[in-house]
C-alpha cells in the first residue's frame, strides 16, 4: 500500500488531497507514505490526520532503535521480536494513529512492522465472549521503561465513546506476563495476570490470528507508514542489524 507520492510533490499534495491518505487507512486501516526526506515532508504527513502528542517521556518524537540493556527484553529499543499490541492502552484516550519515519531499513531479514485488524477480528468472536470484551475492565498502566507516561486508566478491551466509536486496546505481553515489555525468560503465574487464565487464552487466541493474518510490511527507507491504533494491533519480527532506525509519532485525530 503506497499512495506514490514522491518527494518533490508530497508537501502540496498532502495540504491539497489530506483526504487520499486518510481513506486509504480508512478503507485498510494503513497506508505507506513514501518520499519523506525531511521534517517539512514528516510535519505535512502528520498534519493530513491530526496532530503530534507526547509519548511515554513528554516527547513528540521516539527514536526506535536498538540500544544496549534491552537485549533480554521484548521491547522496541532491543532487537527482538515484539508481539501483538496497540500502542498506549493506558492513555484516555489511546492515540488515533501511530506514524513509524523509517530513516535506515535493516539489511537482511526481520525487521518487518506487522499490522493486523484485531477489532474486527474480536468483535466477530463469539456474542457472549465479545460482550465480556466490552464489560470487564482492566487496569491498563501508564508507564514502560523509557519514561513517565500517564497514571493508567481502567478500560474494557473495547470501550465504547462518547460518540458511539469503540476503542480497542490490547497488549499480548500484559495479559500473558503482567507487563507491557517483560523479560523473553519470564513465567507469571496465572493468578498474578491482569486478566487470568481467561486473558491469557484470549491473548494466544489473538496472536495466532495475527500470525496468520498480519501484513509484514518492511518500510522503506524515507518513507512513513500510519495506521489506525484504535483499530490495528501491531508487532515488529526480530532482526539482527542494529543500525536499524525508525523514528515513532503518536497522532491524534481531536482537537488541541
Amino acid at each position: 500500500m503506497t499512495t506514490g507520492m514522491t518527494h518533490t510533490g508530497i508537501t502540496e499534495r498532502l495540504r491539497n488531497d489530506r483526504g487520499a491518505a486518510v481513506d486509504e487507512v480508512r478503507k485498510t486501516g494503513f497506508t505507506v507514505i513514501e518520499g519523506v526526506e525531511d521534517q517539512e515532508d514528516l510535519d505535512s504527513v502528520i498534519a493530513a490526520f491530526g496532530h503530534a502528542i507526547p509519548q511515554y517521556d513528554g516527547s513528540l518524537a521516539y527514536e526506535v532503535r536498538a540500544e544496549p540493556g534491552f537485549e533480554g527484553r521484548a521491547y522496541s529499543k532491543s532487537q527482538n521480536e515484539i508481539r501483538a499490541h496497540t500502542e498506549a492502552p493506558g492513555w484516555q484516550p489511546p492515540p488515533s494513529y501511530l506514524a513509524l519515519w523509517c530513516h535506515t531499513q535493516a539489511r537482511g531479514a526481520g525487521g518487518e512492522t506487522c499490522l493486523a485488524d484485531v477489532k474486527r477480528y474480536v468483535t466477530n468472536l463469539d456474542p457472549s465472549l465479545v460482550e465480556r470484551l466490552r464489560s470487564r475492565d482492566i487496569q491498563w498502566s501508564g508507564t514502560n521503561t523509557s519514561g513517565t507516561g500517564s497514571a493508567g486508566t481502567l478500560a474494557p478491551i473495547l470501550a465504547r465513546t462518547e460518540s458511539g466509536g469503540e476503542i480497542l486496546r490490547f497488549s499480548y505481553n500484559l495479559l500473558t506476563s503482567g507487563d507491557y515489555d517483560p523479560p523473553l525468560d519470564g513465567e507469571v503465574p496465572e493468578e498474578r495476570l491482569p486478566w487470568g487464565r481467561f486473558g491469557r487464552d484470549l491473548a494466544h487466541r489473538v496472536h495466532e490470528y495475527f500470525r496468520q493474518s498480519a501484513e509484514k510490511i518492511r518500510i522503506p527507507e524515507n518513507a512513513v507508514l500510519v495506521w489506525d491504533n484504535q483499530r490495528m494491533a501491531h508487532a515488529r519480527t526480530p532482526y539482527a542489524d542494529g543500525r536499524r532506525h525508525l523514528t515513532r509519532y503518536w497522532i491524534s485525530a481531536g482537537e488541541r
